[in-house]
């Protein structure tokens, strides 16, 4: 059932608006502006080393944005919808340091783990391999001392860290269009610091 909605996901034609992304398909929100608060408190958590960083799913690239300011010497994406990766390009584009890997990260193991990570951020939508990101890529390519953080709607724990894991609690308030906010959402901030 999930990899046929995965499916449909890459598949589908997005609709686009600088707040927020949302499927034609079923309409969901794959992204959107609330997010910022959140986004940039992750990457000054997990962007500690400014080094080598992977980030897992582009969306509106408020994350990269943030986490590529704050200094890096090398950003590589990996985004499998077609409409994000020419968003990913385009923001690439003047940045000399900046690597966009084209499809689902799973389909493309081999380039992801050619290099190591200080830095390695994974916020996808409707990933069906997602329980096995960890073994496959965290536990591989993150570097000594490096931060392995993801997006959580509030599930925390999703790749078994257990007591490795830091959790932060951020309150996210926005007036944006959103299916998963009130006026208020404590959101979860979950991140490994690799020692």
């Amino acid at each position: 059932m999930i990899f046929n909605i995965m499916e449909n996901y890459n598949n589908s034609k997005l609709t686009i608006t600088p707040s927020i992304i949302r499927t034609d398909f079923d309409g969901s929100e794959v992204m959107g502006t609330w997010e910022t608060p959140l986004m940039h408190k992750t990457a000054e958590l997990i962007n500690k080393k400014q080094g080598h960083i992977l980030e897992i799913g582009f969306g509106l690239g408020i994350f990269a944005t943030k986490c590529y300011d704050l200094g890096c010497e090398t950003y590589t994406i990996v985004e499998s919808h077609p409409q994000i990766i020419e968003n990913a390009l385009e923001w690439a584009r003047n940045r000399n340091n900046v690597t966009v890997i084209q499809g689902d990260w799973y389909d493309n193991l081999n380039e992801i783990c050619l290099n190591k990570y200080d830095t390695i951020y994974f916020d996808t939508h409707l990933d069906s391999n997602r329980s096995k990101f960890r073994n496959l890529v965290v536990d591989k390519c993150l570097s000594d001392g490096g931060v392995f953080g993801y997006f959580t709607m509030g599930d925390g724990d999703v790749f078994n860290y257990g007591q490795e894991l830091n959790i932060e609690t951020l309150t996210v308030k926005s007036d944006v269009e959103s299916d998963y906010l009130g006026s208020a959402q404590e959101m979860l901030i979950s991140y490994l610091i690799k020692s």
